[in-house]
């Protein structure tokens, strides 16, 4: 479809934004809401749109969720902007997906990126993570959900670049169809 949405989902530290940063032809990035602190680094409305609690209630979201203590969503009128020259997408949690799903149907393409969990454990230390209990929490939960996806895609530590190339690959079937 000419005008998907693609959805990436997977475990924390799976590799998702970095991965996603080298995909060509996936069409523009979704920028999610958050009210976490900004990294290092993080541009306000290229990395995420940085929002104090009260300002990030008032406004009006496809879905929303807590995870580590803020309050991370994906804004209606970004999705309607993002999507009106064609192609999107955004990396949801698999609660997001879901709602992404019931709110746009068949225009969502779902994508969760499968890393073993040793490989996630040497992806946040090199990011320096310092809360990698914390975030394996819902390794195994991850793990369940990616049945509900339209594609499961391994990407392995020190092995992006097939990831890279079979998120491509997935992109040309869907935009064909």
């Amino acid at each position: 479809m000419k005008d998907s949405i693609f959805v990436i989902s997977g475990s924390s530290g799976s590799g998702k934004t970095s991965v996603l940063s080298m995909v060509n032809n996936i069409g523009d990035r979704i920028v999610t809401s958050t009210t976490r602190d900004k990294r290092d680094g993080e541009v306000d409305g290229i990395d995420y749109y940085f929002l104090d609690k009260d300002e990030f209630l008032s406004r009006d979201f496809v879905e929303y969720d807590t995870k580590y203590n803020n309050y991370y969503g994906t804004e209606v009128d970004e999705v309607s902007l993002k999507t009106s020259n064609g192609c999107a997408y955004v990396i949801l949690t698999h609660q997001g997906y879901i709602d992404f799903k019931k709110c746009y149907g068949s225009r969502v393409v779902g994508i969760f990126i499968h890393t073993k969990k040793d490989d996630i454990v040497k992806m946040l230390k090199n990011r320096k993570e310092d809360n990698i209990d914390g975030r394996m929490l819902n390794y195994d939960y991850d793990l369940r959900t990616m049945v509900d996806y339209d594609y499961v895609v391994a990407n392995s530590f020190g092995d992006m670049q097939t990831t890279i190339k079979e998120i491509e690959r997935i992109v040309e079937i869907e935009r064909a169809q």
